[in-house]
């Protein structure tokens, strides 16, 4: 922790569900705060509220495989039978801006930027449990019953590697303005 340098990049991760992506929107919102996204590459298809280049970039299987073979990308991987990952160009970009990135993945995206890129400081967010974790999924309204079963069946082996990163923020169930805060106050002390 305590890492400093021109090149510091902060990774938010977590099982889904767990407020990780709306977490990261308020964070990159902050007046002050210094931070900026880093849109990340998917072959998922958008759900409604998403759009390309903003959200995600959303590539094709046969892409995506290409950009892995070209070297492209800082981290990807499978999950779900879907593609992420996080081009390296996409992070020099948001350095370019003057700004530090922040990478929102999941679990093995994280893990992958925690041995490969230095300096970077990893934020595991996580919540009560399993049951306030399906609560959301179905909340949300994104999945399939079948995509939300397989997300949770996921989530203890996910949760299990929260010591694994520099810090865990529980973001409880109606509580999120808290996690916010307090993901901030991380930043804030890391950049400094």
């Amino acid at each position: 922790m305590g890492a400093s340098g021109d090149k510091l990049l902060f990774t938010i991760t977590g099982p889904s569900g767990v407020g990780k992506t709306t977490i990261n929107k308020k964070i990159v919102e902050m007046a002050g705060l210094g931070v900026k996204k880093v849109v990340t590459c998917t072959t998922r298809g958008n759900r409604p509220d998403e759009k390309d280049g903003l959200d995600y970039h959303f590539l094709t299987q046969e892409q995506f495989l290409q950009d892995i073979k070209n070297g492209e990308f800082l981290e990807f991987a499978s999950v779900y039978g879907r593609y992420y990952g996080s081009k390296r160009k996409h992070v020099e970009e948001v350095f370019s801006l003057g700004y530090k990135p922040v990478a929102c993945v999941d679990v093995q995206g994280a893990q992958s930027i925690k041995k490969n890129y230095h300096p970077n400081t990893s934020i595991f967010i996580t919540t009560e449990n399993v049951e306030e974790l399906k609560k959301r999924l179905i909340e949300r309204g994104a999945d399939s019953n079948e995509e939300i079963e397989r997300r949770l069946r996921m989530a203890p082996i996910e949760f299990s590697q929260a010591r694994f990163f520099d810090y865990v923020v529980e973001n409880p169930y109606g509580m999120l303005e808290l996690a916010v805060v307090k993901v901030a106050e991380i930043i804030k002390r890391e950049i400094q």
